[in-house]
C-alpha cells in the first residue's frame, strides 16, 4: 500500500482552502477552480507556482464528483502516490501473468454498487471533527 505523500500537511491547506470558499460536493473542475478563486489565480504548491487552469491537464477523468475535503485529500494523495517512483531499495518480485493452475476460482463479489469511474477511490460518510462543509 502507498504511503500518504510528504507534502499532506500542504494538501491539508489547500483542501482547508477549497473548503472555506467552495461548497462540496464538486462537481468538476470548474468547481474546483471556483473554490480556489478561478483558473487564472496563482497557486503555490510545492514550491512551484502556477495557475489553477494548469491542474486541468492533471486531472483525470473519474476525478469528479468530490464528496468532501476528505474526499478531496484522499484523491490527490492517490494522484501524487501513483505517480511516484518505487523507493530505491524496492526489489520487484517475480512477475506472473496467469493464476497457479491449483489456485481455484476467485471468492463471489458482493454487489457493492457502481464501481467509481477511473478507478479512484472515494470516501464518502466521514467527515472530520475539526472541518465541516459549508450548508
Amino acid at each position: 500500500m502507498s504511503k500518504l505523500p510528504q507534502e499532506l500537511p500542504e494538501l491539508q491547506k489547500l483542501a482547508d482552502r477549497v473548503g472555506e470558499k467552495g461548497k462540496f460536493p464538486l462537481h468538476n473542475f470548474g468547481d474546483l477552480a471556483s473554490a480556489l478563486g478561478g483558473e487564472q489565480v496563482e497557486v503555490d504548491y510545492q514550491g512551484k507556482k502556477q495557475n489553477v487552469g494548469q491542474v486541468r491537464k492533471l486531472i483525470p477523468e473519474g476525478f469528479f464528483p468530490v464528496e468532501s475535503r476528505e474526499d478531496l485529500l484522499v484523491k490527490i494523495s492517490y494522484l501524487q502516490t501513483r505517480h511516484r517512483k518505487p523507493a530505491d531499495d524496492h526489489t520487484p518480485g517475480e512477475q506472473k501473468h496467469e493464476p497457479k493452475a491449483d489456485a481455484g476460482n476467485p471468492p463471489a463479489s458482493h454487489d457493492i454498487g457502481k464501481p467509481r469511474a477511473g478507478g479512484f477511490p472515494a470516501l464518502s460518510g466521514i467527515k472530520s471533527k475539526d472541518h465541516k462543509d459549508k450548508p
